[in-house]
């Protein structure tokens, strides 16, 4: 894939050296195991056009204790339709207590893999809020994401 260069998601897990990856990463919130195979795959297996990926999430899922000031970010594998992000609205950040959408912007990086979403305002404290990442999500070849997400927080008080 000319042009498409991504960055791997495991240079920032500690402590692997030239391991493979493997086991729950509680600083994360992922299996390593997994987000490294869905990661080559992706690169990989170009032939067997599978869907796109979500490898990491920030915050993740159920984390407790994030900071109001706190950006949010999503990370893929391989390289995502921005427009499929930032006109279709295949990612949207949600407080659940009124239903209603945070307000805020996005910035694309590394490559068009990472998706990083700044609020206008800062997060309540004590909030609970939901990021659901759609089907609407595709990848530069047109293929929608195949399942997906949904990842709940909740904002220190």
């Amino acid at each position: 894939m000319r042009g498409a260069r991504s960055q791997p998601p495991w240079p920032f897990m500690q402590g692997l050296g030239h391991e493979l990856p493997y086991g729950y990463d509680e600083r994360m919130g992922i299996d390593r195991y997994q987000v490294v195979h869905d990661f080559f795959d992706r690169y990989l297996k170009v032939e067997e056009k599978l869907p796109p990926v979500v490898l990491v999430v920030s915050p993740f899922n159920d984390k407790r204790d994030v900071p109001p000031s706190s950006a949010i970010s999503v990370q893929f594998a391989p390289v995502i339709d921005e427009k499929s992000i930032l006109e279709k609205n295949g990612i949207s950040i949600i407080h659940t207590k009124t239903n209603k959408d945070v307000n805020g912007s996005w910035k694309v990086s590394h490559g068009g893999t990472k998706f990083t979403f700044t609020p206008d305002q800062p997060l309540q404290k004590n909030g609970q809020y939901r990021i659901n990442i759609t089907s609407q999500v595709k990848d530069r070849a047109g293929i929608k994401l195949e399942k997906e997400k949904v990842v709940e927080f909740r904002v220190s008080e």
